[in-house]
């Protein structure tokens, strides 16, 4: 089964996103694919599985969306290419913090 996918549209740029797996944690796979290029990929901490069960789990296709979403808007666009947030920068999904770690 496919994990959770999909595009948001942030100050004019479109960024593809995909769930990743690390074992029993989750990531996010992140790629500008109009307006600008690059990509990256983050491990959340601590692991949603664990920070919010009760709403990750019934909505995880919310919680990678508002995730891409904190993510597009820290990153920043020159020239035609995203740098993306930090590892460790913080982003909040449902009123979780999480840190975007390397894997």
């Amino acid at each position: 089964m496919a994990g959770v996918q999909g595009t948001v549209l942030v100050a004019g740029v479109t960024y593809k996103y995909a769930e990743l797996s690390f074992g029993k944690n989750r990531g996010i796979m992140m790629s500008a694919e109009q307006g600008a290029t690059g990509n990256v990929a983050y491990q959340f901490n601590p692991n949603p599985h664990n920070a919010d069960s009760k709403w990750y789990n019934k909505h995880q296709e919310a919680f990678y969306q508002q995730a891409a979403t904190a993510i597009a808007q820290q990153t920043i666009v020159n020239n035609g290419n995203a740098t993306y947030p930090a590892f460790g920068t913080q982003i909040d999904v449902h009123g979780v913090e999480y840190d975007l770690n390397e894997r």
